[in-house]
Order: C-alpha cells, then structure tokens, then sequence
C-alpha cells in the first residue's frame, strides 16, 4: 500500500478480556517521559472525563481514537474525530493493525507504541502532560512542551519528505500560534521552548517558503527581547531569499531592539550576523 493513502484494515470484533488484565507482552504508548501501559481490550483516548487516556489539548475530540490490545495485536480507530488520527504520518480511516515503533498522532499530539517484558517499567497515566498544562513544576513542564515539539518535528520531517509542505503547515501551526501568542502577552516563554519553536518554524519555512514562518523567529524572538540563536540567524540567510515577502520594518525593529542590549563577545557576533542580513535585504544602511 502507498504511503499517501489513508490506511485502513477491516474491522472485526477482537475477544473481550476481564477490564485491566495485562497481557504477556506489554504493549505500551510513550510520550516524552509518560510510559501508559496498554491492558487487553479498549483503551479510549481523548479530552472528555469518560475516556481511558485524558489529553489535555483543544485539538483533540472528547472521544478521539480508540486503541484496541487482543491476542492478535494493537488497533488504533480513529472515533469520528475533528482533527484525525495518523499513523507514521499517514492519515487512518476505520481500523489499523499497530507495530512496534510506529508514532500515533492525535490530534497534534504524538504517540510512540512500543512494548517491554516486564511492566515495572511502565509508569501508568491517565493524564497525558501538554502544553495546555497548568499544574506541575514549570521545569517539568517547559520540558514536556519542549518534548512535544521534538516528537512533531518527526512526523513533520515525514510528511515534508512525502511531498506534504500543507500537512507539515497544519501539524505545527497551532503550537508555533501558541508559543508566539503567549510570548507576546506575557514575555515569558521559556528559552527551551522558544529555540524548540524557531526550529520547527525553520523547517516550515524551507519547505513553504512562506514569508510568516521566515519571520516567525524575529516576532517570537522580538517579543522575548532577546538574541535568536547564532544556529538560526544562520538559517534565515538560507531562507529569507526564498521568502515571497519578508517584513524588512520588522527586522529593522529586532536588529534595532539586538542593539540595545547588554550583549558579551560572542553575542557581538551574532548581533553582527543579523546586521549583515539586515545589509543584504536592505533593512538598513550599511554600518
């Protein structure tokens, strides 16, 4: 079967087990740090207060996905959801036999199946950790949201590769909206998670080469007040002569905003990097 084809196997009634029994291989879904053990029968997952697995995050349906563990396998269904189910990148549609290693995502949240011999391992949740989450150590949290976007950025890279720029665009914009619409209310992203953002901005901006997602990083960063990575200015003198249209006002405010602030030698560096793709755009005058 094509990789861009929805993936689909014909459904049929798995046999029940007593609700909990475990069974002797123990399949299990991995997010980050969260390892969810899978017991035999039906494991739902979604946002509502009915479900098995709770995910906290707009984007996914109340009853999003349902996994399936019998003696024959692991099944993922997607429940009629608003914003699907994909396996490895490609979209399900009716029911779906799982192996080991393959990513489940929900919604924007990404799932990794995988399977040990022994469950002491496994640390059993009902609530999956997003970057909706209000409660917690804000360490574990910024590293849970920074997780999230590496998790993306794989499937993302998958769907660039098959030719998929528009899906690519969709997996990631609602966090990149996210992450730049807190940093300009509050000033008060975490530098693990803002770098995590302008990385996967970049990607996008390579692959669409739409100027918003070339310009993402000196919104975010602008909003931050603080100097982009020398790794990404970098980028954007590989992208911005790829962009349709670049925001010459909004550089000259982040190159302006760069100056003024108290910056050690090797920071010097960079600042003069963006000068150079300030000069080269025609942002400013010569220096």
């Amino acid at each position: 079967m094509a990789r861009d084809q929805a993936r689909t196997e014909p459904a049929f009634a798995p046999p029940r087990h007593e609700s909990g029994t475990v069974p002797k291989r123990h399949w299990v879904l991995e997010r980050g740090a969260e390892r969810i053990p899978l017991p035999l029968g039906e494991s739902v997952i979604g946002r509502g207060g009915d479900v098995d697995i709770l995910v906290d995050n707009h984007r996914v349906s109340r009853r999003h996905a349902k996994i399936t563990v019998n003696d024959s396998g692991v099944y993922v269904e997607d429940l009629g959801s608003v914003n699907g189910v994909r396996v490895d990148g490609v979209a399900v549609h009716g029911r779906l036999r799982l192996s080991p290693g393959m990513r489940i995502s929900i919604a924007d949240e990404a799932f990794d199946l995988t399977h040990t011999d022994r469950l002491e391992g496994a640390r059993a949740t009902q609530r999956v950790p997003t970057q909706d989450a209000d409660d917690g150590h804000p360490a574990d949290i910024t590293t849970r949201r920074t997780h999230a976007f590496q998790l993306m950025l794989g499937v993302v890279d998958k769907a660039i590769a098959l030719g998929k720029p528009d899906e690519a665009e969709r997996l990631l914009g609602t966090l990149l909206s996210e992450v730049l619409d807190e940093a300009q209310k509050s000033n008060d992203v975490p530098t693990e998670i803002a770098v995590a953002a302008v990385q996967a901005a970049q990607k996008l901006a390579r692959a669409t080469g739409k100027s918003q997602w070339v310009e993402y990083p000196l919104r975010l960063f602008l909003a931050r007040r603080a100097l982009l990575p020398l790794e990404a200015v970098d980028e954007l003198f590989a992208i911005a002569r790829r962009a349709s249209r670049l925001d010459l006002a909004l550089l000259r405010r982040y190159v302006a905003m760069v100056d003024g602030l108290e910056l050690g030698a090797g920071d010097r560096f960079v600042l003069s990097r963006l000068h150079n793709l300030a000069n080269m755009l025609g942002a400013v005058s010569p220096r």
